[in-house]
C-alpha cells in the first residue's frame, strides 16, 4: 500500500512539471514536449506508448542536430539522457542494432560525462556485433580518461580474440587473475580460437596435399599441438566446472563431454 502511495505522489508530481515543460514549449509536436510526455508514461507504467513517444522525439531531435550544422550540431544533453534510456529499454530486447545506434547517440551527447560505464556498454554492443576495431578503440577511449577495470580489460581482450589477435590476448589474459571466473571463459574462449584456428589450417594442408599428392611436414606439428589444445580445452572446463559451475554454458558442456568421450 505504502510504494502504491508513493508512486500515485509520483505520478502526481511528474503530471504537474510535464504540463509546466509543455506549457513552457507550447506546440504538441515540439520534440521536447514529446519526450516529457514519453517520460510520463514511462512513469505510469505504459512502456510501449513511453518507448513510441520517446522514439519520435528521438528522431525529431536527431535529425534537428544534424540540420543545425549539416553534420553533427552541438551536444544536446537531453537528447544524450534521452537515447541512453531507449537504450537502457531496449536492451531488454534482442534489437542489438537499435542499442548500438541509441548508445553511440548517448555518448556523442556527452552522457559518459555522467555515466562512464555507458562506454563499455557501447562496447559489449560492439562485440556482440562483432565489429572488434570499434571495441578496441572505446576501450581505448574508456581508459584514456577513467582508470582501467577489470570490465574493461576483460572486453579488450574478448575483442583481441574476437580481430583474431591471439598473441597480443594471451600476453593480457597472462596479467589477469587466472582464478576469476570471468578469466576463465576468457582462457577457454582463446584456446577454442586456436582450435578452430589450427583445425582451418590443417584443412587448408589437407587440401593442397590433395592437390599436389604430398603432405605439408608442418602437418604433422599442426595435429599434435590441435591435440594440445583440446587437452587443454577439457582441463579448462572441468576447472570452470569445479570452481564456478553457473559460469558453464551448454555449449562448454557439450565440449568437455567430447573430450572425455
Amino acid at each position: 500500500l505504502f510504494r502504491s502511495t508513493q508512486k500515485s505522489k509520483w505520478v502526481e508530481l511528474s503530471e504537474k512539471e510535464v504540463h509546466q515543460i509543455t506549457q513552457l514549449l507550447g506546440s504538441g509536436e515540439n520534440p521536447y514536449t514529446i519526450m516529457w510526455k514519453g517520460r510520463l508514461a514511462l512513469v505510469k507504467g505504459d512502456r510501449d506508448s513511453a518507448v513510441r513517444q520517446m522514439y519520435t522525439a528521438y528522431d525529431k531531435l536527431v535529425l534537428a542536430q544534424k540540420s543545425a550544422s549539416g553534420s553533427t550540431g552541438a551536444i544536446d544533453r537531453q537528447l544524450g539522457q534521452l537515447a541512453y534510456t531507449l537504450a537502457k529499454m531496449y536492451m531488454q530486447t534482442n534489437e542489438t542494432g537499435a542499442i548500438s545506434k541509441f548508445l553511440a547517440t548517448a555518448i556523442n551527447n556527452g552522457i559518459y560525462y555522467s555515466k562512464p560505464d555507458v562506454l563499455l556498454d557501447y562496447v559489449d554492443i560492439s562485440l556482440a556485433l562483432r565489429r572488434w576495431s570499434t571495441a578496441v578503440n572505446t576501450v581505448d577511449f574508456f581508459e584514456r580518461y577513467y582508470s582501467p577495470t577489470d570490465r574493461s580489460k576483460q572486453a579488450r581482450l574478448r575483442a583481441n580474440i574476437g580481430a583474431r589477435l591471439l598473441d597480443q590476448a594471451q600476453e593480457e589474459l597472462a596479467a589477469m587473475d587466472a582464478d576469476d571466473p570471468n578469466v576463465m571463459v576468457l582462457s577457454l574462449e582463446l584456446n577454442q580460437t586456436k582450435i578452430v584456428q589450427t583445425l582451418q589450417e590443417m584443412a587448408r594442408l589437407e587440401g593442397q596435399g590433395k592437390r599436389t599428392g604430398t603432405e605439408d611436414s608442418s602437418y604433422g606439428a599442426l595435429k599434435a599441438e590441435l591435440q594440445q589444445l583440446r587437452a587443454e580445452q577439457g582441463k579448462l572446463l572441468d576447472r570452470l566446472f569445479k570452481t564456478s559451475p553457473d559460469s558453464v554454458s551448454g555449449s562448454m558442456i557439450l565440449s568437455l563431454s567430447r573430450y572425455y568421450m
